[in-house]
């Protein structure tokens, strides 16, 4: 969770502060698993941590593992390149690399969760002047018009020149535990 503790919510991080509930690295997944029961809790969220880790799919596994069937998983995650712009960034995303459910599944075969849905967002938008004004209504026509391509393939922002005239900086994915 970082600096960002959520009241109500069971946080987790490596350090301990104020608000933080779980200490823990996830680096010791597989091997140590977080001290939660399987199937705890209603939602999983997971904002701006994937990208820490070389291999996120024991983190996926886990919290998996650690939702309630009929829960939702939901991760929030850099997009491509503008991961690189933080030096402590080790993994890069697309909206391909959720493209199936494998990895966060305990038995990629057994399908316990399902893509609920996966789109583009950007966080940083200047609302204050004319000039933003005008790129958040163009950014918000696009990602309108995007997302609702990217249901029915995510290469079409992938895999063409948009993603350099209309970079984005986040994607955000759910899944459902099932």
């Amino acid at each position: 969770c970082g600096k960002d503790i959520k009241k109500g919510w069971t946080n987790l991080d490596i350090v301990k502060r104020e608000g933080v509930d779980i200490i823990f690295d996830l680096e010791k997944l597989p091997k140590q698993k977080i001290l939660v029961r399987d199937n705890s809790f209603d939602l999983v969220y997971c904002k701006d941590v994937l990208e820490h880790f070389y291999n996120p799919i024991p983190i996926l596994k886990e919290l998996s593992r650690i939702c309630k069937i009929g829960g939702t998983i939901e991760i929030k995650v850099p997009y491509g390149d503008m991961v690189f712009i933080n030096l402590d960034h080790k993994r890069m995303f697309l909206l391909s690399t959720f493209n199936t459910k494998e990895g966060v599944t305990e038995d990629s075969h057994k399908g316990n969760v399902k893509l609920i849905y996966r789109r583009l967002y950007t966080i940083k938008q200047d609302r204050n002047t004319f000039l933003g004004l005008i790129k958040r209504f163009v950014y918000g026509s696009f990602l309108f018009v995007m997302n609702y391509l990217i249901k029915i393939s995510p290469t079409i922002y992938d895999g063409t020149f948009l993603r350099y005239i209309f970079p984005q900086t986040n994607i955000h994915i759910k899944y459902e535990k099932i």
